[in-house]
């Protein structure tokens, strides 16, 4: 760690710290890019979002199994009762969080 000091600190007293041919008046730091656009980040986002989707209706077809076969136990019963709704809420969630990535997205 203390070699790595020592060198960003005898390149900055040099003056050629992460600068790129400024000599010819392209200055750059040589910062990264991502050659992704608009489009493939859209698609991106939209198979999380359908995953994610797919697994809320999963675990609201589990817990309503779960409801249908509880037997008349109410503890079984409010618990499966519970997980719809926390499924269901995340599925709006969801949905929600698509709608906006998606405005936004087509808006840049």
């Amino acid at each position: 760690m203390i070699g790595i000091l020592n060198t960003f600190h005898q390149l900055a007293a040099s003056g050629t710290a992460a600068v790129n041919s400024c000599g010819t008046g392209n200055c750059s730091i040589g910062i990264p890019t991502v050659g992704a656009n608009n489009g493939s980040l859209t698609s991106i986002l939209q198979i999380v979002f359908g995953i994610i989707g797919s697994v809320a209706v999963l675990i609201i077809v589990l817990a309503g199994l779960q409801l249908i076969t509880s037997g008349g136990n109410p503890e079984s019963a409010k618990k499966a009762r519970e997980t719809i709704i926390y499924a269901v809420a995340g599925l709006v969630i969801v949905v929600s969080a698509e709608i906006i990535v998606t405005f936004f997205l087509g808006k840049l």
